[in-house]
């Protein structure tokens, strides 16, 4: 259990009160920093790993089109992860900016 979850816990008695509670905007964006992956990353991952089967099946059948454009598939993917990686990063350092003037 994460210390954010145990000061909810603390802050709330019964599940009534946990119902009525809107998160303060301080809560979304430490939630936003732990978010694990944003679309690109997701998209990214997902596109490397359909071209990394493709290159495969191209090979294992002998088609070698098919297996450049698994190759092809797979550095899109992987430049789109990349794109996301920033983006998230840059998300987390305007967080924190934002966290150091509040």
């Amino acid at each position: 259990m994460s210390a954010s979850e145990r000061s909810l816990k603390a802050r709330f008695s019964t599940m009534d009160e946990r119902a009525d509670y809107h998160p303060k905007v301080s809560d979304l964006s430490s939630f936003q920093r732990k978010s694990s992956m944003n679309a690109n990353q997701i998209n990214g991952t997902i596109k490397s790993l359909v071209g990394k089967v493709q290159e495969q099946a191209g090979d294992l059948l002998g088609n070698r089109r098919q297996a450049l454009r698994g190759l092809q598939r797979q550095v899109l993917g992987a430049a789109e992860k990349r794109l996301g990686d920033h983006q998230q990063s840059a998300r987390r350092a305007v967080c924190n900016i934002r966290s150091l003037h509040l």
